[in-house]
C-alpha cells in the first residue's frame, strides 16, 4: 500500500495497492501500476514493486526473507520545463511463517507499507 506524500498533493488519496505473486519455484516477480496522483509541480504517474524471495539456509520459504525495491514515476515541473525523478527505495522483510511486514523508510514523495502473506500447501 502507497500514498505520495503532502509534497506531491495537497488533498489526500487512497492508497494504491501493488499486488504480485512469488512462488518457491518463481522466487522473482514485478508489478507496475499507473496512477494519476499529484496537484501540486511533482506528479506521479505509476509506481513499480519488484520482490524477490529468499530461503533460509535450510531451504525454507516460510522463515526466509523478502526482498523489495520500490520505484515511483514522477515529474516535476517548474514553469515550462518538466523533469523526469524516479525515487526508490529498498530493502527486505523477514518471514515468520510466511509473514512480514514492515513499513517503508522516510521518503520525500511517497510512504507506505509492505507486507507478505504467504500461504505454504503441503502433498
Amino acid at each position: 500500500m502507497v500514498t505520495p506524500t503532502a509534497l506531491v498533493t495537497k488533498n489526500p488519496v487512497s492508497a494504491t495497492a501493488l499486488q504480485t505473486k512469488v512462488a518457491p519455484n518463481n522466487r522473482k516477480n514485478m508489478t507496475h501500476v499507473g496512477v494519476d496522483q499529484g496537484d501540486n509541480a511533482y506528479k506521479i504517474s505509476a509506481y513499480t514493486l519488484r520482490v524477490r524471495l529468499k530461503p533460509n539456509k535450510d531451504e525454507s520459504n516460510d522463515n526466509g526473507t523478502l526482498v523489495y525495491s520500490l520505484s515511483a514515476a514522477i515529474e516535476h515541473t517548474v514553469g515550462s520545463h518538466t523533469s523526469s525523478i524516479l525515487p526508490h527505495t529498498r530493502g527486505t522483510i523477514p518471514l515468520h511463517n510466511g509473514n512480514g511486514q514492515v513499513t517503508l523508510p522516510t521518503n520525500k514523495y511517497f510512504s507506505g507499507t509492505i507486507s507478505i502473506n504467504a500461504i505454504a500447501a503441503g502433498f
